[in-house]
């Protein structure tokens, strides 16, 4: 089972945090880079931070919105006791895939910039109950992609994921022709950023 020769890439990682403003100065401190505004999920109850990684790749950091609803998503980044990394996302072009996950189906999404103009995408999940597990995404406007617009000054060196049963996720990187490592042990996202300080784990 293939993705129809198609080659993902990573698109972002998302780190989760109980609130926006702490989140931010936890990252500056730890990088010297100051992340751009995103903006807001409605619906979801969440807004964020971003900074590029590349033109295709980006950092988010995800928190509470207080003017929007509690969803149950909200209510587990409240519950973090320190800024983490909770999932990652792999672009790929989704019609061609989405036969390889039954009972899925092509989910749509937006969020309003600061700026008032609203990115959209359209996401598939590869498994429901694990961040260790990308969702795979699909853009509808390249040009508004947050690797070209969001703050830059950041490298990713590595991405290492850790998960108890490591061949199953291997599998899907695979045959996405990913070549990320999967480590046994509990489930767990790390990445190490070059940065104005220096190499920061996080």
């Amino acid at each position: 089972m293939a993705f129809a020769d198609s080659k993902g890439i990573l698109d972002h990682i998302v780190i989760g945090c109980r609130d926006l403003d702490e989140g931010a100065e936890w990252f500056t401190a730890k990088t010297g880079v100051r992340m751009s505004a995103g903006g807001r999920h409605r619906g979801r109850g969440t807004r964020n931070i971003l900074a590029s990684l590349s033109d295709t790749s980006y950092l988010e950091i995800i928190a509470p919105d207080p003017g929007e609803p509690e969803t149950e998503f909200v209510k587990r980044l409240k519950l973090l006791d320190r800024p983490q990394a909770i999932t990652w996302a792999v672009a790929l072009p989704l019609q061609l895939v989405m036969d390889q996950f039954p009972g899925e189906t092509i989910r749509s999404g937006s969020r309003e910039r600061w700026d008032g103009k609203v990115l959209r995408w359209k996401t598939i999940l590869t498994h429901e109950q694990s961040g260790a597990f990308p969702f795979l995404i699909e853009w509808e406007d390249l040009s508004l992609h947050p690797g070209l617009t969001a703050a830059h000054g950041l490298r990713l060196v590595d991405l290492q994921i850790t998960y108890p049963n490591p061949s199953e996720l291997t599998k899907l990187l695979q045959q996405a022709a990913m070549d990320i490592p999967v480590v046994e042990g509990p489930e767990r996202i790390s990445f190490t950023l070059q940065t104005p300080l220096g190499q920061v784990r996080i």
